[in-house]
């Protein structure tokens, strides 16, 4: 898991070196998924604009109970944390005054971290190796832009996920 978030992060810092200045940056604000995305600069490809871009989005969810019996005090928490790196284009549409439309293609993978007292070890490793996934999202946006470097848009996305679950019987 360490390995994947340093690689990530390695990345998006040699993305910018090798830019010589920083990104456009987009926030995506929306429940219960909190992302961020780096859009790396347009180029043109067969009479179209394409933008890559790199996001990384961030689902957390936890719980902590505790209760008094008359055996005593009882305490228990569990978190699920989902981080999703992605990579994809955008392929840009023409802009009508300052409305603009894209088509989004992304491929992304999903990294569980599981923490809680009440789960064994082999738990853990369980629920993470069912959740480690990969996918793709396809979807369709617009943007108004205020200034050149302020817009604010709508996305709607279909995502499709690769799980491949093998059960062996004990």
């Amino acid at each position: 898991m360490r390995s994947h978030i340093s690689l990530f992060i390695a990345v998006l810092a040699s993305t910018t070196l090798l830019l010589g200045r920083p990104p456009n940056l987009s926030v995506k604000v929306g429940g219960p998924l909190a992302s961020a995305q780096i859009m790396l600069g347009s180029r043109s490809a067969a009479g179209r604009t394409l933008v890559p871009t790199l996001g990384f989005g961030l689902l957390s969810v936890s719980t902590k109970t505790s209760s008094n019996d008359e055996g005593g005090r009882e305490s228990s928490d569990a978190a699920f944390r989902l981080f999703l790196p992605r990579a994809g284009v955008r392929i840009v549409g023409p802009q009508v005054s300052n409305l603009r439309t894209y088509l989004a293609l992304e491929a992304f993978m999903l990294i569980p971290l599981v923490s809680g007292s009440d789960f064994s070890d082999r738990d853990k490793e369980s629920i993470r190796d069912e959740l480690d996934l990969l996918g793709l999202t396809v979807g369709y946006g617009s943007e108004y832009f205020f200034a050149p470097q302020f817009s604010l848009g709508g996305e709607v996305s279909l995502s499709w996920v690769y799980w491949d679950e093998n059960y062996e019987s004990e």
